[in-house]
């Protein structure tokens, strides 16, 4: 089956937030806007992933657990 370009995700975004509500609010809305939304809990997993996976954006929390939202930025 051939999908159209509108069936595609327009791109990863990675939401590093340790809030569950939180997070699942910002995934629902960036997925029905057509992106892939991939949650992490605290920077430290977000910088793991990093290594591996480049999404087009970051949206970080900054209170976090393990690592924060600045350090994860400097890192980044």
């Amino acid at each position: 089956m051939i999908r159209k370009n509108q069936d595609r995700p327009k791109g990863d975004i990675l939401i590093v937030e340790d809030s569950p509500t939180q997070a699942l609010q910002l995934q629902f809305f960036l997925e029905k806007q057509g992106y892939k939304a991939i949650v992490v809990r605290d920077g430290m997993e977000a910088f793991n992933l990093l290594r591996r996976h480049m999404p087009i954006l970051v949206i970080s929390d900054i209170v976090m657990p393990e690592m924060d939202g600045y350090q994860l930025c400097r890192k980044i």
